[in-house]
């Protein structure tokens, strides 16, 4: 990626993952940051107001726009289940031309996340680190989905903690090798 490039944080939670990126490469990377816990958008909202830059969607990413139950607890929150309620879009209705990266922990949602992407994915072929730990059968369903939306991309998989959490998918494309 160079500093001009567009990262995209889907389940920017507080957005650590977006002050790396711009630390990486520089505060002129165009980030858009997707949350849908209002209280995480505020924060967001605080953390990245001095930058242009930055663009914050109050929106959960899915396979189309819908209202959804959301369960907002921090890293532990979750679409589909809670009492509070989550507007859910999909990033093809975003019309972004230019992707690079595209970050995905939306805690179990990824599948759901995907077949709203499938447009921009296939146009753009970022380079795309997805969760994949929320359900067993979710690391042959994103590898199988991602493969045929980036059949040249080489893929790498990443296991982060002695626990069951935070293991990635990693689908890199022949652009970026």
């Amino acid at each position: 990626m160079q500093d001009d490039s567009t990262f995209l944080d889907v389940g920017a939670f507080d957005g650590y993952t977006t002050e790396m990126a711009l630390q990486k490469y520089g505060q002129q990377l165009k980030c858009h940051l997707f949350e849908p816990g209002k209280a995480m958008v505020g924060r967001l909202r605080e953390r990245f107001s001095h930058l242009t830059s930055v663009t914050i969607h109050p929106y959960g990413l899915a396979d189309r726009r819908q209202s959804m139950s959301f369960d907002e607890h921090g890293s532990a929150s979750k679409i589909g289940v809670g009492d509070s309620v989550a507007e859910v879009d999909t990033l093809d209705s975003f019309g972004l031309n230019e992707v690079d990266l595209i970050k995905v922990d939306i805690e179990g949602a990824e599948e759901l996340f995907l077949e709203g992407a499938t447009a921009t994915i296939s146009q753009c072929q970022p380079q795309i680190a997805i969760a994949c730990y929320h359900a067993n059968a979710q690391i042959p369903n994103l590898f199988t989905r991602l493969t045929e939306l980036m059949p040249e991309a080489r893929v790498y998989l990443r296991h982060y903690t002695e626990g069951f959490a935070e293991t990635d998918l990693f689908f890199v494309p022949p652009r970026f090798w």
